[in-house]
């Protein structure tokens, strides 16, 4: 009888600790406890709840909501790219969202694929209604595989375009389909600016050229490529990305 009984309660923890415990969920527990719970805003997408960082413009007159993507292995906090961004274009006259992605694809088989990009089109869409709920424009910007998913999916009219995109080390986590993503971005009708280290993902700079020759090839004029030398870790560095950002908005006029 206690043989049993020490099963019955020890069986609970058991299947607990055999149970896989995804990524976002070890990323979303990492955010709720180092950041102020007034920055974590919790968004609904299908049946799916998940977790957005959120900052409002801190100047008289807010421009519109920035949104942004990290890659699909990063989080909304993180230092490569989306941290600077969220946290300092509120200076600038931008609400910030910046999204937990889904838990990664299991593999690059093209139903993996398949969906994660679903989820990841669920994700945008709710936080870009949030986003249209304020007033102004929006914007969006979109890091390494998410960048490349979030290009095709504008190409295929399955989201609705926002006023500029910016694709921060965009590059498709299948090598073939790189070419592909050229010609979606060249075809979009956003604003876009195309930036990377200049010591990048191979993929990416295999294909960073193509991208300019499609753009030239099918005339899209608003356009911008930025190749950024020095070290990405470094806080000039992150400012000199930022000034990019900011620089490309303005040219716009924003």
């Amino acid at each position: 009888m206690r043989v049993v009984l020490l099963f019955l309660l020890l069986s609970p923890f058991t299947l607990w600790a055999e149970s896989p415990v995804s990524t976002e969920f070890w990323q979303r527990a990492d955010l709720e406890r180092q950041l102020d719970q007034d920055e974590v805003k919790m968004l609904t997408a299908g049946d799916t709840e998940f977790l957005t960082l959120q900052l409002p413009a801190m100047t008289a007159e807010v421009k519109g909501t920035a949104l942004l993507l990290p890659d699909g292995s990063q989080h909304p906090a993180s230092p490569r790219y989306i941290q600077t961004l969220r946290q300092q274009l509120i200076d600038y006259g931008w609400n910030t969202i910046a999204i937990l992605p889904p838990e990664p694809a299991a593999d690059d088989s093209p139903e993996a694929l398949e969906l994660y990009q679903q989820q990841l089109l669920q994700r945008v869409v709710a936080a870009g209604t949030a986003a249209r709920q304020n007033n102004g424009y929006l914007i969006v910007l979109a890091q390494g595989n998410n960048g490349a998913f979030l290009a095709q999916l504008y190409a295929d009219k399955k989201l609705p375009e926002p006023e500029s995109l910016v694709l921060l080390s965009a590059y498709h986590p299948v090598n073939s389909s790189n070419k592909q993503l050229a010609r979606w971005i060249a075809k979009l009708a956003i604003p876009t600016l195309d930036l990377k280290h200049y010591k990048d993902n191979t993929v990416l700079e295999g294909h960073w050229r193509l991208r300019q020759q499609w753009v030239n090839k099918e005339n899209k004029l608003l356009y911008r490529q930025r190749e950024l030398p020095g070290d990405m870790k470094s806080p000039l560095w992150q400012q000199q990305m930022l000034k990019e950002v900011y620089g490309w908005l303005s040219y716009q006029g924003y």
